[in-house]
């Protein structure tokens, strides 16, 4: 019987693209395109009982729609509905009810971009000013807007992110791998014949896109009143850009590692944690990937140029010199590593998750309030600072380790699902530790696991294991650890729209149950953070401590300790 999909599964992108039972090696090409074509069938009938008869619950058969692939309409007027929602969230939160208003930082956006096209270059003498100096370009698009139609900045800057969020989720719509049979491209099965006889189906939205429009929307208006989208587009576009492209006729390329470097370089100059992406290549960016048309006996310079790091080194390189060209010519001198300064100088935010202990003691009464300094709310006594001081040391030393590990670590032959669903698992996996260690957590950080989480779901990894995936159990494990992340992920974006901006007075007043939402959140978040380190801790199968006699080929593996 087959697996029923998750989450992030697509069973109507047609019949092509649907994965074969396990040991179909020798039948047909044919019964194997009949029996994936009529999967679906036997899957919803699995669901809903034999003859039609209606599932176990309610709950059960919202979960089978849900599950269900949106057609493009669907996915494009729910985009529609949910963006209008928070837009006049945006415009119209303190009317609605809501403790605080999302425009504070759209002000400060305003008087830096404002500044910037009328030549006065970086602000890097205001405390507020914390950001990479690529995001000053992002300012100054709504700023020449004013300028050139006399679009309010309220307005334009939100509509600008709306045009972002549009391309992250067009993206992850069309996001799919370059499968023939549901197959990895690399499997032998893959290279038979495609039947004239099946005529695949109209591709369908991938499930991704459904994942980002909800999260996002769960997450509130802070979404589109804040810049965190051009940095998450960046991640989401050098992830999917992992992805072997399919060329017409001439079959599957490798991936495009130089388009992947120039987007997350352009990304962490807006805002630094894109870089990640490039530490979460690992060592398989080492191996050199060999065109299956190059001429035997390459010159040294082919062989150099076919390393995915250095394709993506040199994407990165090239985007350093455009948005370096682009500020030259704008006239921003002066200290451009200016804002490293403000970010040490910060204390421990109100709602960081290493702030938890202070949040509960300010409920009964003890311990101080939280004040605005360096544009946040935040804990700034003798304890808080020590706190503080330790978080950053904590994430140093976490970049630092999992660099050396992922660097050094012999990379996996094959893995099962691909490199670029590895390459984002241990993103995802570091984005979130970064996360529960930082000083600071402010709501829309969330906007980055989203769009990570949305990506790995576009690219099938939240799938049941199915067909030769079923003989690595480690397999199965990193898919049901992937879709709890995804569950979780989603709780965090609701619960913190709850906290931020509606509730929020209420959490720096520290009344009980606000507080107590917040601490669910953390704790929630901790929970996401947790499962995602499970994801890439699995081993697989084949892979065994050395020394140890392996009994079982397809036992699970030793978790490494």
């Amino acid at each position: 019987m087959a697996a029923a999909p998750a989450i992030g599964s697509d069973p109507g992108s047609g019949a092509a693209n649907q994965r074969g039972p396990a040991g179909d090696d020798v039948g047909s090409t044919t019964d194997h395109a009949r029996t994936t074509a009529a999967r679906p069938a036997r899957v919803a009938e699995d669901r809903s009982g034999p003859a039609g008869r209606p599932g176990a619950s309610r709950l059960g058969r919202a979960a089978t729609r849900w599950r269900a692939p949106w057609s493009a309409t669907r996915l494009w007027g729910f985009w529609a509905v949910t963006r209008l929602l928070l837009l006049a969230l945006v415009w119209a939160g303190h009317p609605l009810g809501a403790q605080q208003g999302v425009l504070g930082d759209v002000r400060l956006y305003d008087g830096w971009g404002t500044a910037f096209i009328h030549g006065h270059g970086l602000p890097v003498g205001d405390q507020k000013w914390q950001y990479p100096p690529g995001a000053v370009l992002v300012f100054a698009v709504p700023a020449l807007a004013r300028a050139l139609v006399l679009l309010p900045y309220r307005v334009g800057f939100p509509l600008l992110m709306l045009a972002v969020d549009a391309g992250v989720t067009a993206a992850l719509a069309r996001a799919r791998r370059p499968e023939v049979g549901g197959l990895p491209a690399g499997s032998p099965r893959s290279r038979l014949p495609a039947d004239p006889a099946v005529t695949p189906g109209p591709a369908l939205p991938g499930p991704g896109a459904r994942v980002w429009l909800v999260g996002t929307t769960l997450l509130g208006p802070v979404t589109l009143a804040r810049f965190d989208l051009v940095p998450a587009a960046c991640a989401v576009a050098g992830l999917l850009l992992l992805v072997p492209a399919r060329r017409g006729a001439a079959g599957i390329s490798g991936p495009r590692c130089g388009r992947a470097g120039f987007a997350a370089a352009v990304g962490a100059l807006v805002k630094a944690w894109p870089a990640f992406l490039l530490i979460a290549l690992g060592r398989a960016a080492l191996v050199p990937q060999v065109s299956p048309g190059a001429p035997v006996g390459s010159s040294i310079w082919r062989r150099l140029w076919g390393r995915p790091l250095v394709r993506a080194g040199a994407g990165a390189v090239g985007a350093a010199l455009v948005v370096g060209l682009l500020l030259v010519a704008a006239g921003a001198g002066g200290d451009l590593f200016g804002f490293l300064g403000a970010q040490r100088a910060r204390g421990l935010q109100l709602e960081a998750v290493p702030a938890t202990v202070f949040v509960v003691i300010r409920m009964f009464g003890v311990g101080e309030t939280a004040h605005y300094e360096y544009g946040s709310l935040q804990f700034g006594d003798p304890a808080a600072r020590t706190v503080a001081t330790a978080c950053s040391l904590v994430e140093i030393a976490v970049v630092a380790v999992v660099a050396l590990r992922w660097w050094l670590a012999r990379p996996d032959p094959a893995p099962a699902r691909g490199a670029e669903v590895t390459t984002g698992d241990r993103l995802l996996a570091l984005l979130l530790v970064v996360l529960v260690t930082s000083r600071v957590l402010s709501p829309q950080y969330l906007v980055w696991v989203l769009a990570v989480v949305a990506a790995v779901v576009a690219l099938g990894a939240t799938e049941p294991p199915d067909g030769d995936l079923a003989a690595d159990p480690a397999e199965a494990r990193r898919a049901a650890d992937r879709r709890a992340v995804l569950a979780l992920l989603l709780a965090v974006a609701a619960v913190s729209q709850v906290i931020y901006p509606w509730r929020y007075n209420d959490i720096i007043e520290g009344r009980p149950v606000t507080s107590l939402v917040l601490v669910a959140r953390n704790v929630l978040l901790l929970a996401a953070c947790w499962r995602a380190v499970r994801v890439i801790a699995w081993r697989p199968a084949g892979r065994r401590r050395r020394g140890r006699p392996r009994t079982d080929a397809a036992a699970p593996s030793d978790p490494p300790s």
